[in-house]
């Protein structure tokens, strides 16, 4: 547990004073999660509609409807893990630009 403890004082040091040199990387990996959360978001609320279509017009056959509730039940999880990861691309920068615009 020492270890880990000294080993993170070590590290966050360096990550704080490497933000100057990483500017370049953080703004292109905002402009990617931008447009990654709205394609994602996009698809996913196709997958849900999808998902809830095939859920309701295969009333007769129990298997059809397990695989609609599957499909929307696998973009409710596409939804959330979106929002994580942008969460977590936001922290890792700071949630602003070097320019000073917010992530």
């Amino acid at each position: 547990m020492a270890y880990v403890v000294l080993a993170l004082l070590l590290v966050f040091p360096t990550i704080a004073f490497a933000s100057g040199y990483l500017g370049p990387v953080i703004t292109f990996a905002c402009s990617l999660k931008d447009v990654f959360v709205n394609v994602g978001n996009a698809l996913a609320a196709v997958m849900f509609v999808y998902g809830g279509a095939k859920y309701a017009y295969t009333a007769d056959d129990p298997g059809g409807r397990k695989q609609g509730m599957a499909i929307c039940v696998a973009a409710v999880m596409a939804f959330l893990i979106i929002a994580a990861a942008e969460g977590i691309i936001g922290g890792v920068s700071g949630g602003k630009l070097p320019s000073g615009a917010i992530c």
